[in-house]
């Protein structure tokens, strides 16, 4: 038998056909971290594009309350309730009293002609909250 010996670096056990473990920990670490990043950036995105549905959203609504309290749809009273069947996670809440500027006295004959009317819209589970304010005739 004619035994034929290599004299490559791999045959001496001088080469390198893998990676470390110490490189593949490296390298689990670095793609670990970029996760984390990318993860939190996505969980704020989340929460903003929820805030930014609310800013659209609650203004349309509370006007559209308004509109109906204009139309004689709803009482001119303090009343409560939600958007259902379309938005039932949106409540609103009217507030109806007498016409005057926060922190200054009544204008004498105005509240028998003029009211203030509050619309407040709040959406189910979040902290946020939008407030319309309008002064209405009375009818």
């Amino acid at each position: 038998m004619n035994w034929v010996r290599s004299n490559t670096a791999a045959s001496r056990g001088g080469g390198r056909d893998g990676f470390t473990l110490l490189e593949v920990m490296i390298a689990v670490a670095v793609i670990a971290i970029a996760m984390v990043a990318v993860l939190g950036s996505q969980a704020r995105s989340l929460g903003r594009a929820g805030q930014t549905s609310f800013d659209y959203l609650a203004p349309l609504l509370a006007a559209n309350k308004l509109g109906e309290l204009r139309a004689g749809l709803v009482p001119a009273a303090a009343g409560e309730g939600d958007f259902a069947p379309d938005r039932a996670d949106f409540r609103w809440r009217l507030q109806v009293g007498e016409a005057f500027a926060p922190g200054r006295e009544p204008v004498p004959g105005l509240s028998a002609r003029v009211q203030r009317v509050e619309v407040l819209v709040t959406r189910s589970g979040t902290p946020y909250s939008y407030r319309l304010v309008s002064y209405e005739g009375k009818r």
